[in-house]
């Protein structure tokens, strides 16, 4: 009997073949059928899921290349002649490839290749069990789930989805029965940029889709490789190498000046900003040739100074009219009035030598003055102090200020203030 059909089967072209195909096909089904009513009664000590699916993908996977390689062994032609050396030993692994194997495995170890009347391999949560058409990887088969949406049901039946993986109808739908649910799994390729490299995901069909889909601009100058137009293809490398010519300013600061004028329309001791400063640049310009955000040169290009805008602040002068009478005694002496900010010092408060800028020492009747406002040797008279001349400059006397000089043995209270002195003629 094993010799006649032998004889049958040789007759016909590539009959050797049929058998093999026919018992796969018959252990599948078996397979298909057994499986979900196994896993139906497992008991509360039995593995997870995962690792359940993953036994019973090995099993399948092995019970079917047995079964083809069994048969296709004993079918197969008797002399070396007619095939290979490669296909002799293992003529399944020609007829049945593995990866077709290990698919249909995984898809009988999820129950997906049971008819419409098995039961789902997950207890109902709600008590009712939702049918639907399952499309992956170009195969397509039933499940039936006990959740509300596609994206729990998806869960369910232990598919995880990736960010750039994409389903239809959308996870968030509501699952009604006999809908079709396609899942269209992204390519995974190698993404390198200067010492960069990673794996990234990607739905795009070209090159240039990868980069765009990923919120990478690609320039002129820029290397890409393949061409933008490549078609994207599982695994593959892209490489990108940034070129890139920008414009570097380095400023430095330039600071502002603070310009005080005197204003007797203002109230004596009134300090008013009548135009805000505003600080200057002095800016120098490269161009700079970068390759993958790196400095490579850099050439001069220009410079430029925006001059800063002085503070201007305007101190008041003006005086109530009792101030007058105390310079009244000497009014005939005085060649002018003038509002000045007052305070007082010492040899010892001011430090140094004790040696005024004219050359004297430090005793009552010096006054240090800015020489710019009040110049030396102008004789005045101070209300509250007496006469006096300027003889002395200081750091601190800037502008309208007077600095009213005491000896050691000078008995002094006086206070910093605002006051009216006359210059005498």
């Amino acid at each position: 009997m094993e010799w006649q059909l032998r004889q049958v089967l040789l007759a016909v072209p590539n009959g050797h073949l049929h058998i093999p195909i026919l018992v796969a096909l018959l252990a599948a089904l078996l397979v298909a059928i057994v499986v979900p009513i196994t896993r139906t009664h497992a008991g509360a000590d039995a593995p997870s899921q995962i690792e359940a699916e993953l036994r019973t993908a090995e099993a399948v996977s092995s019970v079917l290349r047995l079964q083809a390689e069994s048969i296709s062994g004993m079918m197969a032609p008797t002399t070396a002649s007619t095939s290979t050396l490669a296909e002799q030993s293992n003529p399944a692994s020609v007829l049945i490839p593995q990866p077709l194997l290990s698919a249909v495995a995984r898809l009988a170890s999820r129950g997906v290749l049971g008819g419409g009347d098995q039961e789902s391999l997950r207890v109902p949560l709600s008590g009712k069990a939702i049918a639907f058409t399952l499309h992956e990887n170009g195969l397509s088969a039933r499940q039936t789930t006990p959740y509300e949406t596609v994206g729990d049901a998806l869960t369910g039946a232990g598919i995880k989805l990736g960010a750039f993986d994409k389903v239809s109808p959308p996870a968030d739908s509501v699952l009604t029965a006999g809908m079709h649910v396609y899942i269209d799994y992204a390519t995974k390729v190698r993404f390198v940029l200067g010492d960069d490299d990673e794996q990234i995901d990607t739905q795009a069909t070209t090159v240039g889709g990868v980069l765009a889909e990923h919120g990478i601009r690609v320039f002129e100058d820029d290397i890409v490789f393949p061409a933008l137009s490549a078609k994207v293809r599982p695994g593959m490398l892209i490489s990108l190498t940034m070129i890139r010519d920008i414009v570097v300013n380095e400023d430095e600061p330039i600071l502002f000046r603070t310009i005080s004028r005197y204003d007797n329309s203002i109230d004596l001791g009134d300090r008013v900003v009548s135009q805000e400063g505003t600080i200057g640049v002095s800016r120098r310009s490269y161009t700079v040739h970068m390759i993958n955000g790196r400095e490579v040169t850099r050439k001069y290009l220009s410079a430029e100074t925006i001059a800063p805008t002085n503070e201007i602040v305007l101190l008041g002068t003006k005086v109530d009219a009792g101030v007058a009478p105390a310079l009244a005694a000497i009014e005939g002496e005085c060649a002018s009035y003038m509002t000045v900010w007052s305070t007082y010092y010492t040899a010892i408060s001011a430090g140094g030598n004790g040696i005024t800028a004219t050359g004297t020492t430090v005793y009552k009747g010096i006054i240090a003055t800015d020489p710019t406002v009040i110049p030396l040797g102008t004789r005045m008279f101070v209300p509250g102090y007496g006469y006096g001349i300027a003889a002395d400059t200081g750091g601190g006397v800037k502008g309208a200020h007077i600095d009213l000089g005491y000896g050691a043995n000078d008995v002094y209270d006086w206070g910093s203030k605002y006051i009216q002195i006359c210059i005498l003629n």
